[in-house]
Formats: structure tokens, sequence, C-alpha cells
């Protein structure tokens, strides 16, 4: 069973070298796809010399969003062959060597399962008018499986950054999937890294309005 890790880059250079070196010498999947969102920093130069072996680089001439990079990830996962896709941002340390094995095993497990490190259930943007909190799994590591994708589908495009965790978790859940969290699982989040190239206030409320929206839930102020 092919693993695929797929990982949507926009600058943030740094982050990125780090988390690729380590992988690559240390973890390495099967397949490691990386999506460029139009970076302007040393990340296509990078990039460009890991194009190679094991390592597939899509390159978008501007940023398309979290949703739609990873979506050509996936897609582009699938057509290799694999069978268990990791979606991974690059704003992330590898603490343990087992972290891919221990998704893999979860997925082997239960393949009806969307695995992460951690089950949010209020990060004070999710709480509904009538008090209740919408539980998902962080989005910064997700894996799935191959089914998952036929039976779920890809992440909603709608949602420019953030949300879509919440959106596809939702969707997940729906459809009978369980959302399994390994709280040990060894990697750390930096956090907030792309949101700093962005307007993450301005995002987030857009986003926040969209799974309003699409879901017919009304949220609680968000000061």
């Amino acid at each position: 069973m092919k693993v695929a890790v797929i990982t949507p880059c926009f600058n943030n250079f740094k982050f990125t070298e780090q988390l690729f070196n380590v992988m690559l010498e240390f973890t390495p999947p099967d397949w490691l796809v990386v999506v460029d969102n139009g970076s302007k920093d040393a990340t296509p130069s990078y990039l460009e010399a890991l194009d190679s072996g094991k390592v597939s680089v899509i390159t978008n001439s501007e940023n398309v969003g979290f949703g739609r990079a990873v979506n050509q990830g996936i897609e582009r996962a699938l057509e290799l062959g694999c069978d268990t896709l990791v979606c991974l941002n690059n704003d992330v340390r590898i603490l343990g060597l087992d972290w891919l094995y221990e998704i893999k095993v979860a997925l082997q497990e239960n393949p009806k399962r969307l695995v992460g490190r951690e089950l949010i259930v209020n990060n004070g943007w999710t709480e509904l008018i009538d008090g209740e909190c919408i539980p998902y799994l962080g989005g910064w590591v997700l894996g799935f499986t191959r089914q998952f994708v036929q039976d779920v589908g890809v992440f909603d495009p709608r949602f420019f950054a953030y949300f879509d965790d919440v959106d596809i978790a939702k969707r997940a859940k729906d459809a009978g999937y369980a959302l399994h969290a390994i709280p040990s699982l060894g990697l750390y989040h930096f956090g907030g890294i792309t949101g700093r190239l962005i307007s993450f206030e301005a995002v987030c409320r857009e986003s926040r309005r969209k799974y309003a929206e699409k879901w017919g839930v009304e949220f609680m102020d968000k000061d």
C-alpha cells in the first residue's frame, strides 16, 4: 500500500526546507507531492532541485488557496497509485520517526477513519448559537484512504483557507467515517505561519460565513 504525503506551500521557505530535509532522510513516504502556491522566495528553486525520484512538484502561478492546492496534490497522488494519503502543512517539525507509520496503521486498523493529531471541540470559531460546538480534526495533518476520496470527496475549494478542515470532518462523519485523533503523533505544528502572509481574520471570517451558508448553521459572534 503506497503512502503519499501532500504538502501545499506558499513562501516560508525555511519551514519547508527543514520539514522536507528531515522527512526525506528519516521518514520518507512512497511519494512526496508538493504543491507550490506561487511562492516568491527560495521555495521554487529548492523544489525544482527536489523534483525527481519520489518527489512530485506541482507549481501554481498564484496562490489558489489551501483546498484547491491540496486537491491538486490528491489527484496527483492517486495518479501515482497511492492508497494512503496524508495532507501535511509545511509549518510542521517532525519530532518522532514513527509518525507516518502510526497514521498508516490507524487506517489499516479501520479504513473508515479520518486521522489527525488533535480533535478540536471548540477553538472559539466553531461555537454555534445554541451553545454546541462543531468537533473536527486540525487540518494541518490529516490522513485518509483512496476510498475516503470516493466516499467523502476532496476539500471544498470555496474555502480559500480555514474551515476546510471543519467542512471535511462534517462530510466524513455524515458518510459514516470516524474522526480519529492520535495525540502522541510525533509532529509539532508551529501554526499561523501562512496566516501571517494573508489577512487571517478576514479570510477566517469569510470561510466561517461560507460554512454557515453551506450547512445552514448560525455561529456565535467572534470578537
